[in-house]
């Protein structure tokens, strides 16, 4: 992510581990997603995938640099979407093959807020780790209700 406008600029770059909903801190401003650049500034064409020891280098999803600029306020709680990441076996005739969908829609901001809270609340979530994160839900929970409103359906129960 790539802070736009005035002031001090900041640019985040993101580890995305498998199965992980996570959670990142970022600097009150405006950014918008866009790939991941060199060490001279140019931007990368391909992602970094590293699936069973091996790495892939599949092309930066486009739907990711369309996103519109994020406005990030204090104590606010943003779900971006959902990034399916998939590698296909190989076979004699064809090598393997990562394919990437973004799903970044109302449905897909629900599903993400709701599995959060979800996690948060459950009991076999040890202990320290439900203590450090309980701040955070009802910042989750105001996110859930504001695309339950866009979307303008119901509150799920967590």
């Amino acid at each position: 992510m790539q802070g736009i406008g005035g002031g001090s600029l900041e640019t985040y770059r993101f580890f995305l581990p498998a199965r992980k909903t996570l959670f990142y801190q970022i600097a009150t401003g405006i950014y918008r997603v866009e790939a991941p650049k060199n060490f001279f500034g140019t931007p990368e064409k391909t992602l970094t995938v590293v699936a069973d020891g091996k790495k892939y280098f599949p092309p930066f999803p486009e739907a990711l640099s369309q996103l519109r600029p994020l406005v990030i306020k204090p104590k606010k709680t943003i779900a971006l979407g959902e990034l399916d990441i998939s590698v296909t076996p190989s076979s004699s005739e064809s090598p393997r093959a990562v394919s990437i969908e973004f799903h970044h829609g109302i449905k897909a901001q629900r599903r993400v807020l709701s599995r959060i809270i979800r996690d948060m609340l459950n009991p076999d979530t040890p202990e320290s780790i439900r203590k450090s994160e309980q701040s955070w839900i009802n910042s989750l929970q105001k996110a859930l209700s504001d695309a339950n409103q866009q979307a303008e359906i119901p509150n799920p129960k967590p």
